[in-house]
């Protein structure tokens, strides 16, 4: 990525990354994914009613990694003639076909099919055209832990103009996280880079790690955090990059095997969710731990 020059907040930088970070399978690009579903690019953001969206929760734990919603077996073979149908491949072009292969699909459970029909309503693709109707459906795949159905809600809310729809930016904060969380590797690289590219802008310790689990929290350079001050300050200007605007909940340490860990929670405006772990352990600390072991 090019260098950034001159100050530039999270949330300008935020919404630049993760409109240029190719969304894999997501709705923001053309894109086949690979269980054979057609995804659609969307009208731009700014034409869509946003009222569905407001303060929605996705139904999975609040903090950790994310099972995406498994596919029913039956559903395959649905969804890939579905796909005939709308490239008129072998066949005539029928969006409308398309679209009742994926209702059936959708009906076994297929949340992909599910994802893919709410496209299809927002764009009128076999079906009248219901940008408000499509809009609810996404939220509701989106609900499920469907990675693209996340990514696609969360940056159909990222306000092109950082200065426009204030509120709905927390929520598109939010449901990347969720994608990010479900596994979705182009939100994953946008986390990735996002911090990175702050990190240097702030002159902020190295640091690795996702911070979504206990498993995997942000991890700074040892020397870098050798005190409880510089360790609490660090961890929250990393809050301040993923979660701007969002208010402190609560913290609390987490103990796990001779290393400390601290889990903040975060919350948005719409009192959405997130929690973000980091592993304080100072050098000296880490030290006496690899003495030990």
């Amino acid at each position: 990525m090019s260098e950034i020059r001159g100050p530039m907040s999270c949330r300008t930088l935020l919404c630049c990354l993760f409109l240029l970070v190719p969304l894999t399978g997501c709705a923001s690009r053309q894109a086949t994914p690979s269980n054979g579903a057609v995804t659609l690019t969307p009208s731009a953001p700014d034409a869509d009613p946003l009222l569905p969206l407001t303060g929605q929760m996705a139904d999975v734990p609040m903090e950790g990694l994310i099972t995406p919603p498994a596919e029913p077996p039956a559903a395959a073979p649905l969804i890939a003639e579905s796909k005939r149908y709308f490239k008129g491949e072998g066949m005539a072009m029928d969006k409308a076909q398309a679209a009742a292969l994926l209702r059936r699909a959708a009906d076994l459970g297929s949340a992909q099919a599910a994802f893919t029909l709410a496209l299809f309503k927002m764009r009128g693709e076999g079906m009248a055209q219901d940008i408000q109707g499509g809009m609810v459906d996404l939220v509701a795949v989106a609900r499920r832990g469907h990675p693209d159905a996340a990514a696609t809600l969360g940056e159909r809310l990222i306000p092109r103009d950082p200065d426009r729809y204030e509120k709905h930016f927390g929520q598109a904060v939010y449901w990347l996280s969720v994608a990010r969380r479900a596994g979705h590797e182009g939100v994953r690289e946008g986390h990735r880079t996002l911090l990175e590219v702050t990190r240097r802008q702030r002159n902020l310790p190295a640091m690795t790690g996702s911070g979504d689990s206990v498993d995997d929290p942000v991890r700074f350079e040892p020397d870098a955090i050798s005190t409880d001050a510089k360790a609490a300050a660090a961890e929250e200007a990393v809050a301040d990059i993923l979660y701007p605007g969002w208010k402190r909940e609560g913290r609390e340490p987490v103990g796990e095997q001779g290393l400390e860990k601290d889990r903040l929670v975060l919350v948005n405006s719409s009192g959405q969710k997130a929690v973000l772990y980091f592993d304080r352990t100072s050098g000296t600390a880490k030290g006496l731990q690899a003495t030990a072991q």
